[in-house]
C-alpha cells in the first residue's frame, strides 16, 4: 500500500513491483484526477497490472498515517475488506494544524472576520479538517482550545513541526504544546512535515490523531456491504480469484 507516485518513472516502478498482485494507492482528493491519469499511463505499459485507489480527504500528514497503518490492514484482512477498512480507518482519523495564517486555507471554511484578521501579521490559528478554525489568544487560550475535542481513549498524536523560525516559530511551538496538552493523548510521535501548504501556509504545523488499534476498522469492514457503484471495490471483490494485495500473504487470503 502506497501513496500515489508523483512522476511517471516512479509510477511505472511502483505498479510493476508486484506482478500479479493488487497495488492499492492512497490518493489525495484534491489532486486525484492528476495522479490517476499518471498511474493509468504507467499501467498502460503493463496491461495486467491490478490497481485500486482509495481517495482520501485527509491532510498530507493524515494521508501518510493512513498509508502507514494500512500496511497492517493489508497483512491482517482478506483482499475484499481492504478498501472498506481504509474508509473506516479514515473516518476515525482527525487532522489539525497550527498555522500563522488562514488567508489561503480552503478547509475548513474560514469565517470572513477571521479571514480579515489573518491579514494582520503576528497571529496564530488552530484549525481542524471538517470542523472549525479559531484564532489563538495568549490572554485567553481556552477560547480557542475548547473548540477542539480531546483525543479519544487509545489514540496517538502524530506531530509534524512547523518550519517557522524566530519569534513566529517560538509562538507556534508554544501553541502546539498547548494544543497537544489539551487533546491529552498519552502517546506522541514525531514525523516529517509533508506538504504543509495543503493548509494554506508553508509554515503550517500538522497534528494527526489516530487510533492505536485497528480492530474497529477491521470490524466495520467485515460488515460493510460493497456499493454497486464502487467499481474499484467490486473489482477487488472479483469472485473466487486469488488476490495478493501489495504482497499480502496468500494463505491468509484463502482463509
Amino acid at each position: 500500500m502506497e501513496i500515489v507516485p508523483r512522476d511517471l518513472d516512479e509510477a511505472i516502478t511502483l505498479i510493476n513491483q508486484d506482478q500479479g498482485s493488487w497495488t492499492i494507492l492512497i490518493s489525495p482528493h484534491r489532486t486525484h484526477n492528476e495522479y490517476r491519469h499518471l498511474v493509468y499511463r504507467a499501467r498502460a505499459a503493463q496491461e495486467e497490472t491490478l490497481v485500486a485507489f482509495h481517495v482520501t480527504r485527509l491532510s498530507p500528514l493524515g494521508t501518510a498515517v493512513l498509508a502507514e497503518m494500512g500496511q497492517t490492514l493489508v497483512k491482517a484482512l482478506p483482499p475484499h475488506q481492504i478498501l472498506p477498512a481504509l474508509a473506516a480507518l479514515e473516518s476515525q482519523i482527525r487532522c489539525l494544524t497550527v498555522t500563522p495564517s488562514v488567508i489561503d486555507m480552503s478547509e475548513p471554511r474560514i469565517p470572513l472576520l477571521l479571514h480579515a484578521r489573518s491579514w494582520i501579521p503576528g497571529g496564530t490559528y488552530i484549525a481542524e479538517r471538517g470542523h472549525h478554525a479559531r484564532a489563538f489568544s495568549a490572554r485567553r487560550p481556552e477560547r480557542a482550545l475548547e473548540t477542539f475535542d480531546s483525543a479519544d481513549e487509545g489514540y496517538i498524536a502524530v506531530v509534524a513541526e512547523s518550519a517557522a523560525e524566530g519569534k513566529r516559530g517560538q509562538r507556534m511551538q508554544h501553541v502546539m504544546e498547548l494544543l497537544l496538552e489539551h487533546v491529552d493523548s498519552p502517546n506522541v510521535v514525531q514525523r516529517p512535515n509533508p506538504d504543509p501548504q495543503w493548509w494554506g501556509s508553508k509554515y503550517a504545523a500538522q497534528i494527526v490523531l489516530a487510533p492505536s488499534k485497528l480492530g474497529r476498522a477491521a470490524r466495520e469492514a467485515a460488515t460493510t456491504d460493497i456499493s454497486a457503484d464502487d467499481m474499484q471495490a467490486r473489482t477487488l471483490c472479483a469472485g473466487g480469484a486469488l488476490l495478493s494485495i501489495s504482497g499480502a500473504n496468500q494463505d491468509k487470503e484463502n482463509q
